[in-house]
């Protein structure tokens, strides 16, 4: 910036020297640390990322290590039994919360339906 560009935006202030200089190393100092935490950071997720897909291929051959599975009930009927009492319970959990759904369905009709009148 030359002198008469100064002089329109800054008056008559006059500039102590080598501040330019000063600012310029300042910037090039904070511009390094911050490009020194962006790749630190890219660096902490992608091994955080790392890390999590190796623990879910080292539980899953851990559970599972031979690749076979083993059956749980000897008897099928026994296991059909089991089987339907499960399904019965998650069928009536599923129905109690899909109730739950419906009355808090009614519920922000109500409030849309007053909301509505009142900004009308």
């Amino acid at each position: 910036m030359n002198n008469k560009k100064k002089d329109k935006y800054w008056g008559e202030i006059p500039l102590p020297d080598g501040l330019e200089a000063r600012l310029e190393k300042s910037l090039d100092i904070h511009i390094a640390k911050s490009r020194k935490i962006s790749l630190r950071r890219t660096l902490y997720k992608v091994s955080g990322i790392a890390a999590a897909i190796l623990l879910c291929i080292g539980i899953t051959f851990y559970q599972n290590p031979s690749g076979t599975t083993t059956d749980t009930y000897k008897d099928p009927q026994e296991a059909a039994l089991v089987a339907s009492e499960a399904l019965a319970f998650l069928s009536s959990n599923l129905n109690i919360g899909m109730e739950q759904v419906s009355d808090a369905q009614k519920d922000i009709q109500e409030v849309n339906e007053i909301l509505n009148n009142q900004l009308k």
